[in-house]
């Protein structure tokens, strides 16, 4: 292979317009709005950050004695958060 012979790795793909006929019989372009719906995961990051105190105290009650973790140590504040999600998930929708 010579240093004057070029060949592209890769070419360009042809952009995609759509055209619908006018009321004259001409074709113009169409262009959607870029809305979508909120993902789950957007939703769930909204309802967490409607619940940081909560979260704290959650947490704080686990660290607080994380050596000797065992069922139902922390229930009535992990509660609290459980609700408070469920909550603020409601109001995000």
């Amino acid at each position: 292979m010579t240093s004057s012979s070029f060949i592209p790795l890769a070419t360009p793909a042809p952009a995609l317009v759509i055209r619908i006929p006018h009321h004259h019989c001409q074709s113009r372009p169409i262009t959607m709005p870029a809305i979508q719906a909120p993902r789950p995961i957007q939703r769930f990051a909204t309802a967490v950050s409607k619940c940081t105190p909560e979260a704290a105290v959650y947490g704080k009650c686990v660290v607080a004695d994380y050596n000797s973790v065992h069922k139902d140590q922390c229930a009535k504040e992990f509660m609290k958060l459980k609700d408070c999600y469920l909550a603020a998930s409601k109001g995000a929708r």
